[in-house]
């Protein structure tokens, strides 16, 4: 049957096997990845896997900062750039939507493929209404 390649739906076992397929695809040996800062780890371990360098751009609270990752982009010529704009991983930060506009701006001028890391759907509870774990300071938010 003739299939566009819109039609195609890949499922994957989860992220790790889905950015590593995509790596497989997008990067080879010696090429650069750009990557949040603080981000995944289990992310870097697969593009390193696939030979790539991750270069990370710092975060602020918008998420990536657009002045560092466009100099990124100009200095290094990545092949991938790896976001996780909605509840980002370590810090929880939702990338607001002119920030994510701006992103993919950026990332089409210098011809870097954007891997949306995407979570499927919210956490349950509010951050501010969940319990303080036993680790947690008193007068900090988990």
């Amino acid at each position: 049957m003739p299939t566009l390649p819109e039609q195609v739906v890949v499922t994957t076992t989860g992220a790790t096997q889905a950015v590593a397929l995509i790596a497989r695809l997008h990067l080879g040996r010696g090429s650069t990845a750009i990557v949040e800062s603080p981000g995944w780890p289990g992310c870097l371990d697969v593009l390193r896997a696939a030979g790539a360098r991750p270069v990370g751009v710092e975060l602020d609270a918008d998420g990536v900062r657009i002045d560092r990752l466009a100099t990124e982009l100009a200095t290094h010529t990545p092949a991938l750039l790896y976001v996780t704009p909605t509840f980002q991983n370590p810090t929880g930060i939702l990338m607001s939507a002119g920030r994510r506009r701006r992103v993919a701006q950026l990332a089409a001028e210098h011809g870097a493929v954007v891997v949306e890391d995407t979570r499927t759907r919210r956490p349950s509870l509010p951050v501010r209404h969940r319990r303080r774990s036993p680790r947690t300071p008193p007068g900090e938010r988990c």
